[in-house]
C-alpha cells in the first residue's frame, strides 16, 4: 500500500495541469497486537518449553525490547496505551468506568492523519458500558467485547468457547467457535476490507489469550498434558499460531513490507501454573519487575533492522507519540508522559531517559512504584511499607537495598509525591455565569462523576444573610441525576449521591466554609450484591457525615452532562451564597489511608479551598 502514490491534479488558471504527488513510504499500515497476561518468560525466544515459532520469526525480522514496561493490570495498561497518559492521571487506579470523550486517543490521532481505524477483540478500557465503547474512543468500527465478563452472555463469566461478541452496530450475541480463532478470522476479513481502500489503516488487535480460564482449542490441547501448565502452553501456542496466520495473510496480500507490526503484553504473567516472569520476581497486579516488564516486538521490513535487541527502558506510554510520528500525524495536545522513541528505534540512537511511575489506590489501600530515570533503582511501596530494588544488580535485583541507599529512597519518594499531586486533580473547564460565582463545569466527564472508584469535590462556601430572611436555601452543586449538594431552608448541608442522602451541619453566615465531598465505590459486574460504597462529607477539615454500605448502588451511565455550581437546571439565580472555584479530584481522600500521598490530605485541601477565588 505505501508504495502507491497519491496524486492530486490541480487545474491552474493558466490552463496548465500540475500533478502533485505525495509518497506514502513513511506512512505504513499499523497493526498493534496485544496479548493478555503473557509473561516475560512465556515465549520460545527465552523459554524452550513454549512453542512460539511465529513470534520468534517476528523478532528475527524486527526489534525485540527487553526492558519494556506496562502497568500491572489489564485496564490501566489499555488506558495508558491508547492515550500516552499515566493511567492514574485519568483516574485509573486501577479501575475507572472508561475514558471521557474529550480525551485524546491513538485512533483519534491516526484518523487525523488519514488512517482508517478498527478495534478487534477485548476492550476493557475500564469496566466500560456501551456508552464508553471503542466508538467513543475514536475507532471507526470495532468487533469484540467490552469486558471479559460479557463473553459468557447472561452467565457473566469469561469463556473462549462459543463467546458472546458484538460490533459497533450490533448487540452482543453468541457466536459458535473458539474466541482466539474468531478474533483472528475477523482480523483477516478486516485487513481485506481496509486494504481495498487507498488510505492506510490502523488495526488494534487485542487478544484475550493467554488470560484464564485456560480453554485451548482441542487441536492444541491434545499436544500437552491435561494440567494447568499444559493448558497454558497450549493457549500460548494457539495465540502464536493465530498471529502467524495474520502475518502470512499480510504477505499473501503483498502488504507485509508496508505494515508496521507492534506486539506486546499488557502486564506480567500470573505465575499460577509456572514461573511466567523468570528471572524477575513479581506477577500480575504487583509493581515488581515481574508484574510490569513484558515482551515487546516491532517489525517493519526495510525500515527496522532485523534481529536487533534493545536493552534500554521503553514504556507502553511511548506508543501513541511514536506511532503518531510514524504516521505523520500532528503532535497530540495531551499532556502525555510517553516519548517519541521512533528516531532511536529506527536509527539506533539514544532512547529518552525519564522516570516511570505506577499507582494503585483502592479505598484505604495505597500502592505505588517509581523507576528511576536511569532504569537502575525501583522504589516499591504498599500501605506505607517501602522497599528499594537495584534492578540492574545481578545478585541483588530481587533484594531490598533500601538501608544501603536511603538518599535514593528519599529522592524517589519525593518524585512520587510531586507526580501524584500533579495528576490527581481533574483539569475541568470552568465558565462563570454570575457575580456570586455560579459556574458551569465541563470536560473529563467520567472523572468528575462519582460512583466508580475514587472521586472528590471541594469548594469554599460563604452563606450570605439576606435581611430578616437570614440564610436562604440554595443549590451548591447540581449534577443530576447522580449527585446534588444543597443548603436547606435553615442553612444546613444536604448531600444526595447515587440514591443516598447525607445531612450536614448548618453553615455559619458570612464565613467561608471549606466543604469536601469524597467517595469510593467498588463495583462488580458479576456480583453486584458484593459492591461497596463509602461517602464522606467534611466541613473545615472535620468529617460531619459518612455512609458505608455493602449493596448495589446506582451506576452512572451518562457522561455528556454539565455540572452546575451555584444553580440547578431550573434557575441561574444567585443562591444566597458566594463560593470559590470548585475543584475535582480523581481519587478518594481518606484520613485512615496508610501511606497516603501528602496531597491527599483533607486538612490541607480544606485550608486551600477558601483561598482560591471564584472562576473568572
Amino acid at each position: 500500500m505505501i508504495r502507491r502514490v497519491a496524486c492530486l491534479l490541480l487545474c491552474l488558471t493558466s490552463g496548465l495541469v500540475l500533478i502533485q504527488c505525495e509518497s506514502r513510504s513513511t506512512r505504513p499500515n499499523i497493526l498493534l497486537i496485544l496479548a493478555d497476561d503473557l509473561g516475560y518468560n512465556d515465549l520460545g525466544l527465552s523459554n524452550d518449553k513454549f512453542v512460539t515459532p511465529n513470534l520468534t520469526a517476528l523478532a528475527a525480522s524486527g526489534i525485540r525490547f527487553t526492558r519494556h514496561y506496562t502497568d500491572a493490570v489489564c485496564s490501566t495498561t489499555r488506558a495508558g496505551l491508547l492515550t500516552g497518559v499515566d493511567p492514574a492521571h485519568l483516574g485509573f487506579r486501577p479501575l475507572r468506568q472508561g475514558l471521557s470523550s474529550d480525551v485524546e486517543t491513538m485512533p483519534k490521532v491516526l484518523s487525523r492523519a488519514g488512517y482508517s481505524t478498527y478495534h478487534i477483540g477485548k476492550w476493557h478500557v475500564g469496566n466500560a458500558t456501551a456508552g464508553l465503547s471503542p466508538t467513543e474512543a475514536g475507532f471507526d468500527d470495532w468487533y469484540g467485547y467490552l469486558t471479559q465478563w460479557d463473553l459468557g452472555g447472561k452467565k457473566k463469566w469469561p469463556t473462549y468457547l462459543d463467546p458472546w461478541l458484538q460490533s459497533s452496530d450490533t448487540k452482543p450475541s453468541e457466536v459458535s467457535g473458539h474466541l482466539t480463532d474468531l478474533v483472528t478470522d475477523k482480523t483477516l476479513e478486516v485487513i481485506d476490507e481496509l486494504s481495498a481502500a487507498d488510505e492506510p489503516w490502523f488495526i488494534n488487535l487485542w487478544y484475550y489469550a493467554p488470560h484464564g480460564p485456560l480453554q485451548p482449542a482441542p487441536r492444541f490441547a491434545e499436544k500437552y498434558p491435561d494440567t494447568g501448565e499444559g493448558k497454558y502452553y497450549a493457549t500460548v501456542e494457539q495465540l502464536d499460531q493465530s498471529i502467524g496466520r495474520v502475518v502470512e495473510h499480510l504477505r499473501e496480500r503483498g502488504i507485509a513490507d508496508d505494515t508496521l507490526i507492534v506486539f506486546l503484553s499488557d502486564n506480567g504473567g500470573t505465575n499460577t501454573y509456572l514461573d511466567n516472569n523468570h528471572p524477575y520476581v513479581g506477577r500480575k497486579g504487583q509493581f515488581l519487575e515481574g508484574g510490569v516488564r513484558t515482551p515487546m516486538i516491532w517489525r517493519w521490513p526495510g525500515q527496522l533492522e532485523g534481529g536487533r535487541l534493545v536493552d534500554e527502558v521503553v514504556s507502553y506510554l511511548d506508543l501513541l507519540p511514536t506511532l503518531a510520528a510514524v504516521s505523520g500525524a500532528p503532535p497530540t495536545e495531551n499532556a502525555i508522559a510517553g516519548k517519541n522513541i521512533w528516531p532511536a528505534v529506527q536509527k539506533g540512537g539514544p532512547f529518552p531517559a525519564r522516570t516511570l511511575f505506577w499507582e494503585s489506590i483502592t479505598g484505604d489501600s495505597n500502592a505505588y512504584s517509581v523507576l528511576d530515570r536511569d532504569g537502575r533503582f525501583r522504589l516499591v511501596s504498599r500501605d506505607g511499607v517501602r522497599r528499594l530494588f537495584d534492578v540492574e544488580a545481578r545478585n541483588t535485583a530481587n533484594r531490598n537495598v533500601s538501608e544501603a541507599h536511603p538518599d535514593i529512597m528519599s529522592r524517589l519518594q519525593n518524585k512520587y509525591e510531586a507526580w501524584h499531586a500533579s495528576g490527581h486533580e481533574v483539569p475541568v473547564n470552568l465558565t462563570r455565569v454570575n457575580e456570586s460565582g455560579a459556574t458551569l463545569v465541563e470536560g473529563h466527564a467520567v472523572q468528575r462523576t462519582p460512583g466508580y472508584a475514587g472521586f472528590t469535590f471541594a469548594i469554599g462556601v460563604t452563606p450570605v444573610v439576606r435581611g430578616k430572611d437570614g440564610i436562604r436555601s440554595a443549590v451548591v452543586v447540581d449534577d443530576s441525576p447522580y449527585w446534588r449538594l444543597a443548603l436547606t431552608a435553615r442553612g444546613a448541608l444536604q448531600l444526595d449521591m447515587l440514591g443516598e442522602r447525607l445531612n450536614g451541619p448548618v453553615l455559619i453566615a458570612a464565613k467561608c466554609s471549606a466543604i469536601v465531598v469524597t467517595s469510593y465505590f467498588a463495583r462488580s459486574r458479576r456480583h453486584p450484591q458484593n459492591e461497596t460504597g463509602q461517602i464522606d462529607m467534611y466541613v473545615d477539615g472535620l468529617r460531619v457525615a459518612t455512609l458505608t454500605a455493602a449493596r448495589p448502588f446506582q451506576a452512572p451511565a451518562q457522561f455528556d452532562r454539565l455540572t452546575r455550581v451555584g444553580f440547578d437546571r431550573q434557575s441561574a439565580e444567585p443562591g444566597g451564597f458566594e463560593f470559590t472555584s470548585p475543584r475535582f479530584f480523581n481519587d478518594y481522600f481518606s484520613t485512615s489511608k496508610v501511606g497516603k500521598p501528602k496531597a491527599d490530605d483533607i486538612e490541607l485541601l480544606s485550608r486551600e479551598v477558601c483561598s482560591v477565588p471564584a472562576a473568572g
